[in-house]
């Protein structure tokens, strides 16, 4: 896939939708020529994860698809490299791992059991039985130098934990009072106390960060502020901070703190949002949505501004995966001004007044953003059929306390459990 442009580079992103098939875009550009499509089955695919073959060094793209099985794509050619088959229901969760040179996944599924697999040789290494309900996410950290350690989400309300070894429950962790949709890892310290933190979120509206260990777990903060089920949790980095990205079925996409402060909303799109994924451009920190209305932003978190909002399926928008990373070159980013956002490149004394802001070839050209009388920041004009979102100006974001990007000054402080 070619750059839109040469300065901006390229950052593949994985689409999966419930029509079935992926389609591979460029996140920095998404336009509907340079989509690769990965496979033409008409099987739903629920989930996607991304990982590189140890003896190849190639990236590979792996799905957990409706029909049970778990399928490995080339992301560049679309082929189909292997399969994985053992679940006996929809393989609705994956998530990789690499420990000692070896690629491992984990695969949750509606057959209520979460494998764990050897991806390059496909052999099932672990089945872990427990949950009482479907398994609707997983997510693998290293609190052993032995194996993965598995993190699943089930909507038997329940995030477990799993010992490999013993293939066994090893932490169970309790708080939330309906279905949990997604679980992620946070951070993880080595060394001789191993420590990771995660976080979920579920259908009570609610999203919780742990800290575990291998002998115990606890809940460190509850993050309330959406007003539907929350469906979707991941995590980037903000300089030297970390931040915690949802996604609710009110079809927001909120922003907060690691310590559980509220920063900023994002809003766009028409109906739920399934899925998110983030990804790090010139140091710059940028989230990708997914909805069941079939469309895809890419938002700048800082500066809480949507950069490309694209419809990428004609069915629902179900899992996301970036591909290749962004190479270091420049990128722009969007800042807030008075009157209107502007375009600032990560190149200094570099100013422009454009709305390409941080997609170089977005099919808006020459557009103002100016703030209208409601308080809103709109569009002066569109074109192409892009979608124009909205999103909070100033005046707003003081009145919700919102305003300061960084959360420092009156973010909305949520209830914290210990």
């Amino acid at each position: 896939m070619e750059a839109a442009h040469p300065e901006y580079g390229v950052v593949e992103l994985a689409i999966g939708s419930f029509g079935g098939g992926i389609k591979v875009v460029n996140a920095l550009a998404p336009r509907q020529e340079d989509v690769v499509k990965v496979g033409s089955r008409n099987i739903p695919v629920w989930a996607l994860a991304r990982f590189v073959e140890s003896k190849r060094g190639q990236p590979r793209l792996l799905s957990g698809d409706d029909d049970g099985v778990l399928r490995v794509w080339d992301p560049t050619s679309g082929r189909l490299v292997r399969g994985l088959r053992g679940h006996s229901d929809s393989a609705t969760a994956v998530a990789c791992s690499t420990l000692d040179s070896r690629t491992f996944a984990v695969s949750g599924s509606f057959d209520r059991t979460v494998r764990v697999w050897d991806v390059e040789s496909a052999k099932s290494v672990a089945v872990l039985v427990g949950h009482t309900d479907y398994v609707l996410s997983v997510a693998c950290c290293s609190l052993s130098s032995d194996a993965p350690t598995p993190v699943s989400g089930s909507r038997d309300g329940t995030v477990v934990v799993w010992d490999v070894a013993s293939q066994g429950p090893l932490l169970t962790l309790l708080g939330h009072t309906n279905f949990v949709y997604s679980v992620t890892l946070t951070s993880v310290r080595s060394g001789r106390s191993r420590l990771a933190r995660l976080a979920s979120c579920s259908g009570d509206a609610t999203a919780r960060l742990w800290e575990i260990t291998p002998k115990e777990g606890r809940c460190l903060a509850v993050l309330e502020g959406h007003d539907h089920a929350v469906t979707a949790v991941c995590c980037f980095d903000a300089g030297r901070s970390s931040r915690l990205a949802t996604g609710s079925k009110d079809a927001t996409v909120r922003v907060w703190r690691a310590d559980g402060a509220s920063l900023a909303v994002l809003k766009g799109h028409a109906s739920a949002v399934h899925a998110l994924e983030a990804f790090s451009c010139a140091n710059e920190p940028r989230l990708v949505s997914g909805s069941i209305d079939g469309t895809v932003a890419v938002w700048d978190p800082i500066a809480r501004a949507a950069l490309a909002f694209v419809k990428a399926h004609a069915t629902a928008v179900t899992s996301l995966a970036v591909v290749t990373p962004c190479p270091p070159r420049r990128m722009a980013r969007a800042v807030r001004t008075n009157d209107a956002i502007h375009t600032v490149s990560s190149q200094p004394n570099l100013l422009r007044r454009s709305a390409r802001f941080a997609l170089a070839e977005l099919p808006i050209r020459e557009e103002e953003i100016v703030l209208a009388a409601d308080g809103k920041a709109r569009r002066r004009h569109h074109t192409d059929g892009v979608v124009t979102p909205d999103y909070e100006s100033d005046s707003k974001a003081k009145e919700s306390g919102h305003d300061d990007p960084d959360g420092d000054d009156d973010a909305s402080p949520i209830r914290i459990s210990r």
